[in-house]
């Protein structure tokens, strides 16, 4: 059997050895080191072996590994871990302390957002049946769960400008104005009134980028006089000003002419290569199996072309739409669908994403 060096030449066994040595050496000096809080001369001596005598060196990356982790970069980490499980895929090492940083970073999760539920609650005057306010589920939470969501899979960024249709007491907004900075902008607007007062006069005092106004839509549950139809409504807004739209709850209470029009208007006011952010209810061969299957919450019984209703005496109750529908209006719309969509819970699915279906798409430049 040959061995070979780092360049790929054959290696004697003494010389095999001999490197194998000095490897095991500046191992054993990373650790003393590593006891020691000395990071910076450990992470130097194990750089010096994977750049130098072994890029393979698992004990090596292990190593480094435990330092990201005692400074607390967890996911440096996960990439370095999940690096050696590529090479060794039964190294113990690195598959323990995967799980145990991804244990950590959940703590760490929950704790940023305890203490940001904690924050939001004392900095705002919340109305005390905040939890009620928006059916199921807990108000705070809610808006922090889908802050998460923007950024991890919508990749939302700080200095974005915002556009939140359906906005209603500040569920998205609230989480928001902790995490857009001074460039950043957010617009709200809802057809309900007294919630945009609320908006008002809580939380733009408090952000002077933020801005709220009311639409004064018709919606048989929400807003019954109101003057215009959604088919009809045009946002007040300037074209492709928008980095980041959202839509959660708003076209599962909507008609497909209605859906038509809203989706018009979020590609007009989206800047060319930016994104939309909806929820819907997504019929599909998945969702349909499910229903028949008595699985989901929901049964939307009713089927009127391209969408499906869960009451046809309370027709925007609950509102699906055939998932090929969504994908082709939104195409029309100059909105190109991001795979992959991320399905939700309310179907009776064992795995998913969210409670409602979610759909990311990007306005073509």
């Amino acid at each position: 059997m040959h061995l070979f060096d780092k360049d790929g030449l054959k290696m004697p066994n003494h010389e095999k050895r001999i490197k194998e040595e000095k490897i095991n050496e500046l191992i054993f000096s990373s650790e003393k080191l590593i006891e020691q809080k000395q990071f910076q001369k450990a992470r130097e001596l194990l750089n010096f072996i994977l750049t130098e005598l072994d890029e393979k060196s698992t004990d090596a990356m292990n190593n480094i590994a435990a330092i990201e982790i005692l400074e607390e970069n967890y996911n440096q980490a996960l990439e370095i871990l999940n690096k050696i499980v590529k090479y060794d895929p039964d190294n113990e090492i690195a598959l323990n302390n995967i799980f145990y940083v991804k244990s950590l970073v959940n703590d760490q999760e929950k704790k940023v957002f305890k203490r940001g539920t904690d924050s939001l609650l004392e900095k705002y005057d919340l109305p005390k049946n905040y939890q009620d306010l928006i059916g199921n589920g807990d108000f705070i939470k809610v808006g922090e769960d889908f802050l998460k969501h923007f950024i991890k899979i919508g990749n939302l960024k700080e200095n974005y400008s915002v556009l939140d249709v359906g906005c209603g007491l500040g569920r998205m907004a609230l989480p928001l104005s902790e995490y857009l900075n001074e460039e950043g902008k957010y617009t709200g607007f809802d057809i309900v009134k007294r919630e945009i007062e609320w908006c008002k006069k809580i939380i733009e005092p408090r952000r002077k980028n933020f801005n709220f106004f009311h639409a004064d839509v018709f919606n048989f549950h929400y807003n019954p006089t109101g003057k215009t139809r959604p088919c009809f409504y045009k946002f007040p807004l300037e074209s492709n000003q928008f980095d980041f739209v959202i839509l959660t709850s708003v076209f599962t209470h909507m008609l497909s002419f209605e859906v038509d029009n809203y989706l018009s208007e979020i590609s007009r006011v989206l800047k060319p290569g930016k994104r939309c952010f909806i929820t819907f209810f997504l019929i599909n061969d998945e969702s349909l199996q499910h229903i028949s299957n008595g699985d989901s919450a929901v049964k939307f019984e009713f089927k009127i072309n391209e969408f499906r209703l869960n009451d046809h005496k309370d027709p925007e109750a609950a509102v699906a739409f055939e998932e090929s529908f969504i994908r082709e209006l939104s195409e029309k719309k100059n909105l190109k669908v991001v795979d992959p969509i991320y399905y939700g819970q309310w179907c009776g699915r064992e795995n998913f994403y969210d409670y409602q279906d979610i759909i990311i798409a990007d306005k073509n430049s």
